[in-house]
Order: C-alpha cells, then structure tokens, then sequence
C-alpha cells in the first residue's frame, strides 16, 4: 500500500471537550489522501478513549507514557509521518472541508514553497464565530518581514513540506516549550518560500483552558527570544539586553515617554533600515513600509494625536516612503512627526 499524500500530526493533553469535532472535522475532508496521526499527550481524561472509538484505517494512535509537551510529541509525529505533506492540527480546532484539498493543490503549483498556512475564523468555546477572518499576510516577502514582529503563520493551520525537514534536519527545537513554531518558521524563512492562503480554512477555538494561555508569560518570553535572535540576524551581531529590551518594545507596545525618547526610537529605525539594505536580510520595499507603519503607531500612541495622524500620514504617504532612495526615506522618517508640544508626553 503506497504512503498517504498528507499527514495529518495532532498532539493532544486532555483534550475531550473538542477532541472529536476536531477528528471529525479531518476525516470530513473532501481530499482523502491522508493518515491522521493523533499523539495522546499523557492525558488524564477521556482523550485516550474518544480517540479508540474511531475504526478509520487513517487514524494512528501514538501514546506517551507520560507527558512530554508539544515540543518534544510533534517532533515524535514528523519522525512517524509518512505523508509527503505534514499538515499540523490541534485538538481544540475545526479544518473546514476544503482546507486539505486548497493546500495540497497550491503545494503542487508552487514547488518552491516549503509552508503553507490559511487565514482562519476565531471560535469561542461554544463554536461561535468571535473574528470573521484573521489578517495574516498571504505573500512570502511580506509574511518573512512579519517575524520581525511575531509569527507569520497560524500554527494549526500550516501544512509543511516534509522534504524541506528532511533535508535540513529541522524541527521543532527543544528548547522551547512555547513559541517552538515561530522559531521554526524564522529557520526555514532562510531556506524556502511561504504562503498563507487568503480563505477562511480554519476555526481556530480561543478558550481558557488553551495551551498559550495557560503559559502566557513562557510565550512572552520564547516570543521575545525569537524576535531578538531575527534582529541579531539582521544587524549581524549581538544585542545588548538595554537595547534588545528598548527594541523589543518598539516591535510590540510601540510607546515613548518623551520627545527623547522619540528621537532615539528613530535612530533606531533608521538604523534598522540602514543595515538591511546592507546585509539584504528582507526585502527592502516590504522592510521599509513595517517599519515605517510602526512609526506612526509609535507616534499616534506616543502624541495622542490618535487619527489626525493617520489622516495626515495615511497608507499612501507609507508607499511613497517605500519607493523613494534610501537617503530621502531615512530623511523624511528621522525629521518627520518629531516636533511636538512636550506637554503632549508624560514625564521621564
């Protein structure tokens, strides 16, 4: 019997409240090429059960003796798929029926795309829709300049080519027991092309008892690792904590107390775009226009000037910053929005 087209990995801990949704959802899928390789996590409920009473061929039962953590139980799974492509899948979630078939049809037009993800719709705890459609970027150059900021894909919603992790012997690294998917994707941004597809193909269920916010202040920290380790790539040396602790801020609070500390916000701006147009780490176009969306948020929050600076300085202004030379680009950014009335800040 010939391997299956996709893997399917799910691990799951304690997952009976959704767990059979979620299967059902996979094995309701209009592509059938699959096997379904669901890794009971040590649970302690009636996971183990609910995943027994399923005679499909395609599920595969993985059980560990006693709890690992997501990390170490998908990095279990890539070693037992089978599959061409691995799609990941979380108990707690819901693969509309076309999200196999979408994904497996784009991976064979575009060979040079190593991951791809969906947009997806956020469920509550009762399956009702809270967010229409989540607003990841869909293109490659786009998506890699997001890791600047955070993860660029839904980590349930992605299917990896397993080649890819074949070839270069990645995986999951062990050393982080939260945010493990967004380093994945910073180590293969280097070696291969994503995409998002632009349709809703998920549910993705936020509830109180999901992973992330059980660990929050873990993903904070492992999310700032990633972050710090993509900007000492960029800048090709390493960070110092002050400045690392300053950037970091930028990238996901952007915020200044005073005019100085504006200014030094801009320096660094610049800065940042001064070396990747040395070092080529992102596209240049896409670079520029982050960065340079940033620096309004960091202005409209910091001034409290709120949507006259977003009428002033709307999207048009950002992609005429992002086709000028680099020389006027660094000019209008470092003198532009800094002359304000003091009063407007808080004290140091």
């Amino acid at each position: 019997m010939s391997d299956p087209k996709v893997s399917v990995l799910m691990s799951v801990c304690n997952g009976e409240r959704y767990l059979r949704e979620a299967i059902e959802s996979i094995l309701n899928q209009t592509f059938q090429d699959f096997e379904c390789i669901i890794i009971d996590d040590g649970s302690a409920d009636s996971t183990n059960e609910i995943i027994r009473t399923y005679s499909d061929p395609r599920i595969r039962l993985v059980e560990n003796q006693k709890n690992m953590g997501l990390t170490k139980s998908l990095n279990r799974g890539i070693d037992l798929c089978k599959g061409e492509y691995i799609s990941r899948m979380d108990g707690d979630d819901i693969s509309l029926p076309l999200r196999l078939e979408k994904q497996v049809d784009f991976m064979k037009k575009h060979h040079q795309t190593g991951v791809v993800g969906t947009r997806a719709s956020e469920i509550d705890h009762e399956g009702k829709i809270t967010i229409r459609k989540t607003a990841h970027n869909t293109y490659d150059r786009e998506m890699k300049v997001q890791l600047m900021f955070g993860t660029c894909f839904l980590h349930p919603s992605v299917m990896i080519r397993k080649k890819i992790l074949r070839e270069t012997g990645l995986s999951y690294d062990k050393s982080f027991s939260t945010s493990q998917d967004y380093f994945l994707w910073w180590q293969l941004s280097l070696l291969t092309k994503f995409a998002n597809l632009p349709e809703c193909l998920l549910h993705y269920r936020k509830h109180s008892s999901r992973l992330s916010n059980h660990s929050s202040t873990d993903q904070t920290l492992n999310a700032s690792r990633v972050r710090r380790l993509v900007v000492e790539t960029l800048l090709s040396r390493d960070l110092t904590d002050k400045e690392f602790v300053f950037h970091d801020m930028l990238m996901t609070k952007p915020y200044c107390r005073s005019i100085n500390e504006l200014e030094v916000a801009s320096d660094w701006f610049i800065y940042l775009v001064n070396k990747n147009e040395q070092n080529e780490v992102f596209d240049n176009i896409r670079f520029r226009r982050a960065i340079g969306t940033t620096w309004l948020s960091l202005c409209q929050n910091s001034t409290q000037l709120g949507y006259e600076l977003l009428r002033k300085y709307s999207k048009s202004v950002l992609s005429t910053y992002s086709r000028l030379s680099l020389d006027k680009y660094l000019k209008l950014l470092s003198k532009t929005m800094l002359k304000y009335d003091p009063r407007q800040f808080q004290s140091d």
